[in-house]
């Protein structure tokens, strides 16, 4: 049967469904590419990057771009408290702490969602917020803007009152589902990540709550490789909501569930290539030089100097294109990782001129990768 009817339903009283046969294709896909990359499913690497990288893009989904640098120093308690707000550092330390929370590998129950829910909002909600929350969900009204335009009236979320018998039904899936692979428990991950952002039970980081909650059920079913996905949303974000709106209206999650599949195989190649690059490398990669060749693979206009500037500065924090270059290609370059190409016309900073670069093709396989375009990325 093609059609899958799913026990959870829309406050309309119907169930969300999807389309099996529209999504094996790239479901085998996924599954043939993780047979022949198998470092991709070790689950060190992939804690590694969850405490690092995963923060960044979780939080990035949200609008919020932190430079991995500064993560970092949060974390270790080590940055400039007069020039990062606490906000910022709240919401850092926040995930942080949540993931260090699903990592335990804890039951997912009403309970333990509740945790981490609080663990993710502390010190992030107001007075009034806190006042009106239930032993575990909201009670009062929520609203969203369905765009960037504040003109326009905020969408009504959920009344409270669906709220407990649908993270009922919510739960009684996680329980009872059964799946056979490592790829039917991505499906179902993000079905649950789909639901809660539908039933948007707290006032807020409901975003985060839910993508978390999507990670932290692909932990406790030993599915690590696929906890990704955070970061094809980050680059994708209109595409992201449009396909959760649509889903909302018409309990229809086929284009959702596509979306998030095909943006997992595009990142999982990334992945592959960075490791390759790490396995090549006569010298250490650090973190700083992963989120280097992963903006530099996810930008998909022309490779010079200027064009990851312009790219970098959409997610992370504006830098000039001096200190780019001194920070983040120079050393890659003298690593042997960039090759730098042939110069352009523009000078920067009137000192040195714009240049092509990419990734040196001969610490690299190009030949598994399908997705990801490396003709213009390899010199």
């Amino acid at each position: 049967m093609s059609k899958i009817i799913l026990p959870l339903e829309i406050v309309d009283r119907r169930n969300l469904r999807y389309d099996q046969n529209k999504i094996e294709n790239i479901m085998e896909e996924i599954q043939t590419f993780l047979s022949k990359h198998p470092n991709l499913n070790k689950i060190d690497l992939m804690k590694h990057m969850l405490l690092s990288l995963e923060i960044k893009f979780n939080n990035a989904n949200e609008g919020y771009y932190d430079d991995i640098r500064l993560i970092e120093d949060v974390v270790l308690d080590k940055e400039d408290k007069t020039k990062v707000s606490y906000n910022k550092r709240r919401r850092i330390r926040n995930l942080y702490k949540g993931y260090k929370y699903i990592l335990t590998n804890p039951k997912i129950n009403p309970d333990n969602l509740r945790e981490l829910n609080k663990i993710l909002s502390k010190n992030l909600l107001t007075k009034e917020e806190l006042e009106s929350m239930g032993e575990y969900y909201r009670l009062g009204k929520e609203y969203m803007f369905s765009s960037s335009d504040i003109s326009e009236e905020p969408k009504e979320l959920l009344d409270a009152s669906h709220i407990e018998r649908l993270m009922g039904d919510l739960f009684n899936f996680i329980d009872k589902s059964n799946p056979e692979s490592n790829i039917e428990k991505y499906i179902i991950s993000q079905i649950i990540h789909f639901y809660l952002v539908y039933i948007h039970p707290y006032y807020d980081v409901n975003g985060r709550t839910s993508r978390t909650l999507g990670i932290w059920y692909l932990l406790n079913n030993n599915a690590s490789e696929y906890i990704i996905f955070n970061r094809a949303i980050t680059l994708d974000k209109q595409s992201y909501y449009d396909k959760i709106r649509y889903a909302e209206e018409y309990g229809e999650l086929t284009s959702f569930l596509i979306y998030m599949l095909e943006n997992l195989k595009l990142e999982l190649e990334k992945e592959s290539i960075i490791q390759m690059i790490e396995e090549n490398s006569k010298e250490k990669i650090s973190d700083l030089d992963r989120q280097t060749l992963y903006s530099f693979l996810s930008n998909k206009s022309q490779s010079t100097l200027c064009d990851f500037s312009n790219f970098y500065a959409r997610f992370n924090d504006k830098e000039k294109i001096g200190e780019v270059y001194t920070k983040m290609i120079k050393p890659l370059i003298e690593k042997d990782i960039f090759i730098q190409g042939r110069e352009t016309q523009k000078m920067i900073n009137g000192s040195m001129h714009n240049f092509y670069f990419g990734i040196n093709k001969n610490i690299i396989d190009e030949s598994n990768i399908s997705r990801l375009s490396l003709k213009r990325k390899t010199l």
